[in-house]
């Protein structure tokens, strides 16, 4: 997550609020999922790799969270023998059943037919365009 977190930030968050031309600021009302949308058609391989990172990070993140959550205060302590164990299988299946969903929903969006004005697609393309990845 220290790579995909970051890099989700600036292309969704920071430099979409930049001010300059042709940029100007792209308000939060425009920042739906059309913009989303636009970064999976114009860049597939590097927004699904993005996605995809970011999605099972964050899946990762909460499962072992959970663990450490459920070991510390429900468990009863180190010693007891419901503590989840941290090489159980119960945690490739909670990463994919919240990861699943989400990317469904993120191919569903990527197959949805581009509903934005030209005029909103070359600010699009100048937010995307702000980070490096994004550039080469």
């Amino acid at each position: 997550m220290f790579f995909f977190l970051p890099v989700h930030f600036l292309t969704h968050r920071l430099f979409p609020m930049s001010d300059t031309f042709p940029i100007n600021a792209l308000g939060p009302s425009e920042l739906d999922y059309e913009y989303v949308k636009y970064g999976l058609t114009q860049w597939p391989w590097k927004s699904w790799f993005l996605y995809f990172g970011l999605v099972v990070g964050v899946s990762c993140h909460a499962v072992e969270g959970t663990r450490m959550i459920y070991n510390t205060w429900m468990a009863g302590g180190p010693t007891e023998s419901v503590r989840l164990a941290k090489k159980s299988p119960w945690r490739k299946v909670a990463m994919a059943a919240l990861a699943i969903p989400v990317l469904s929903g993120v191919f569903v969006l990527s197959k949805e037919p581009m509903m934005v004005l030209s005029s909103t697609a070359k600010r699009f393309d100048a937010s995307f365009k702000a980070a490096l990845l994004y550039r080469l």
